[in-house]
């Protein structure tokens, strides 16, 4: 029963992410000509390296508080963020 119900929370939480992802990046090039920033591409890389270091970090911190604190504390924290 659990495993279903934290796999159904992993691919609504992904699929989420697919419509959140397309809107922020339209967002952020209408930001960038209303505003006269510049280059779409400085924008982009930003946005893909702040990103990948959220990918790369945050299991790094959810394993660690999940062994510290136990998973359930790791889960909750997980569905805060999302």
């Amino acid at each position: 029963g659990g495993l279903w119900a934290l796999s159904i929370c992993i691919a609504l939480a992904g699929a989420s992410l697919a419509f959140v992802g397309s809107v922020a990046q339209a967002l952020m090039a209408d930001l960038v000509d209303r505003n006269k920033l510049g280059d779409y591409g400085m924008a982009f890389a930003l946005s893909d390296m702040s990103d990948s270091l959220g990918l790369i970090i945050g299991p790094i911190v959810g394993l660690a508080v999940s062994q510290y604190f136990g998973p359930s504390v790791g889960l909750g924290m997980m569905g805060l963020t999302c």
